[in-house]
């Protein structure tokens, strides 16, 4: 049952309409997946050539995810313009068993595979809790083709995320000196604070030329607290906290042709929060940490941003038979937040990495072959790596320039219905 997955999503909503003009809506979402184990192989067991497919685990590993998500949108139309509020609590709970009887043998014995007389399995049990209020209230202009359009908001938000990780080890040969088995616990709480306001104007220059600008302004909070043990002792607690006021501004320029074609150029920028890095056993990690010039890992890591500028075309042709969507873009990434994973003990941590320039493509086609049938395909190339080699230390090196951000540099996708 390595490949199954069972998993239920339900949505329910409701409108009501007390009153001309205004509009109610609550709604709840609701999402609950479960697989009995991970669905990974290992190739040193297997021989994916003839779909000989095998892990070394000893016991199932498995996972559950469940949410409910609870919506209230309220709207009022007045004569030239639109208030819309949106209300939300997200209650999310998920669950993982792990099999770290490999991880054992692996870090303490150099063979993943050990597994002695008398050894029972090894487990890590870990425990994620969130809860999240968000709401956010805008006022906008009524009709979208007016010589000036606009919108005006605001936005809050608090996360609150408690995480629970345990660690069990069954097997005596790992046993430390000071008589305790390996073991490892550590537990988690953080919030993620966010107050913002934003602005939006659209200047319909004609009817086919339009102007557009926006930003937005926010101010964020985070704050974080792990304490835990590692075979017994006591682990250094670790707390911190990040603030940060981004501002996020964009730009926008498009041209309707015709009625089937379509052109627009953009420009935003992106922002990603800082945060603080839990801490690792010392010991463990000693020589992962030595390698890099450390003797822990560093307690925080600062935001990044990203500059996008994109050119695009939206066309109709062949009477509406035939519809192309393309795009070409390039990325300035800034103070980039990378996880820099310790290869010995198995632990991780995130730092800022430098900065990566890049460039892509998508191109997405919909055809209309029959009356009933329709068919497409969406393609797409990205290609983002480091402007330069990010050293952590004296000389230890985490990136070379050059070096690719990311995942395959292309993907292509077909459907037909």
């Amino acid at each position: 049952n390595a490949n199954s997955q069972q998993s239920f999503v339900g949505r329910a909503a409701l409108t009501a309409a007390p009153i001309e003009n205004l509009k109610v809506t609550g709604s709840v979402f609701y999402q609950s997946i479960y697989q009995p184990d991970r669905n990974q192989y290992w190739s040193i067991l297997s021989d994916a050539s003839s779909d000989d497919f095998k892990q070394g685990s000893r016991v199932p590993q498995p996972t559950r995810d469940r949410f409910v998500l609870p919506t209230l949108k309220v709207q009022y139309d007045f004569d030239r313009m639109t208030f819309i509020s949106n209300t939300s609590y997200l209650y999310h709970r998920d669950y993982a068993d792990l099999d770290y009887t490999t991880y054992f043998g692996g870090i303490f014995d150099g063979n993943p595979l050990q597994f002695l007389p008398g050894d029972t399995p090894s487990h890590a049990f870990i425990t994620n809790r969130q809860n999240s209020v968000t709401e956010e209230a805008r006022l906008q202009s009524s009709d979208p083709k007016a010589f000036i359009a606009w919108t005006v908001g605001v936005f809050y938000s608090d996360m609150k995320q408690n995480d629970q990780d345990i660690t069990t080890d069954g097997q005596a040969v790992y046993t430390s000196a000071n008589g305790n088995l390996p073991s490892f616990t550590q537990y988690t709480t953080a919030e993620d604070r966010q107050v913002a306001g934003y602005a939006d104007v659209d200047l319909n220059v004609t009817s086919a030329f339009k102007l557009t600008a926006g930003v937005r302004v926010s101010d964020d909070k985070f704050s974080f607290d792990q304490v835990g043990t590692y075979s017994g002792f006591p682990l250094t607690p670790v707390s911190g906290t990040q603030s940060d006021t981004p501002v996020t501004p964009k730009f926008a320029l498009s041209y309707q042709l015709d009625n089937d074609n379509f052109l627009y150029a953009t420009a935003a920028k992106g922002f990603r929060q800082g945060g603080v890095n839990g801490g690792v056993p010392a010991a463990l990690c000693a020589s992962d940490l030595a390698a890099l010039g450390l003797t822990t890992t560093p307690t925080a890591y600062s935001s990044d941003s990203l500059w996008s500028y994109e050119l695009g075309a939206k066309d109709s042709l062949f009477g509406g038979r035939l519809g192309l969507d393309s795009s070409i873009y390039t990325l300035r990434w800034n103070n980039i937040q990378e996880s820099v994973r310790l290869p010995s003990c198995g632990f991780s941590y995130v730092d800022n990495l430098g900065t990566a320039t890049g460039y892509g493509a998508d191109l997405s086609m919909r055809a209309r072959l029959t009356q009933q049938w329709l068919a497409g395909f969406n393609a797409g190339q990205v290609r983002l790596t480091y402007d330069k080699s990010v050293y952590e230390g004296a000389s230890a090196i985490l990136v070379n320039k050059g070096d690719v951000i990311g995942g395959p540099p292309f993907h292509l996708a077909a459907w037909t219905v």
